[in-house]
């Protein structure tokens, strides 16, 4: 029976510790530079006002105005490469070059990607005809909803 009588205690007590494992500690930049780290409080926050509890300093509530603004990253980024060889000895010449390009976008829930790149080869042996080894190409695009 006594067995029956700790499972309330024991709920009761989860319940009164589960806020307290559910707060979000956070990090606020001001805008000299310097940082606050503490609990943030929802429930007492708003959009021109965040108020956090400090482990030292208590009770907070810090100014939308005094914050440094959040850095949102570039929606697009792009990378191009490109690459040529060339050799020639005792009348035999060579050439290849490529070319690669990729742009990637991402806001929100969107993102899209294109991607391309080509190949080419050329070969010139000595006495022989001209020959090109190859041509090739590649192009994606891949768009996703998230």
């Amino acid at each position: 029976m006594s067995f029956l009588r700790t499972i309330p205690a024991a709920l009761t007590a989860a319940l009164l510790a589960s806020p307290a494992a559910l707060a979000e500690t956070v990090t606020l930049t001001l805008l000299n530079g310097d940082t606050i780290q503490g609990e943030l409080i929802p429930e007492e926050s708003t959009d021109d006002v965040k108020v956090l509890m400090h482990p030292q300093l208590g009770r907070l509530e810090v100014s939308q105005d005094a914050l440094k603004p959040v850095e949102k990253p570039p929606a697009w980024k792009t990378t191009i490469s490109a690459g040529i060889n060339a050799g020639n000895k005792d009348g035999d010449g060579t050439f290849s070059a490529n070319i690669n390009g990729s742009s990637n976008y991402r806001a929100d829930r969107d993102k899209l990607k294109l991607e391309a790149s080509l190949n080419y080869s050329k070969n010139n042996d000595k006495g022989k005809a001209k020959e090109s080894l190859g041509n090739a190409g590649l192009s994606s695009v891949v768009i996703q909803k998230i």
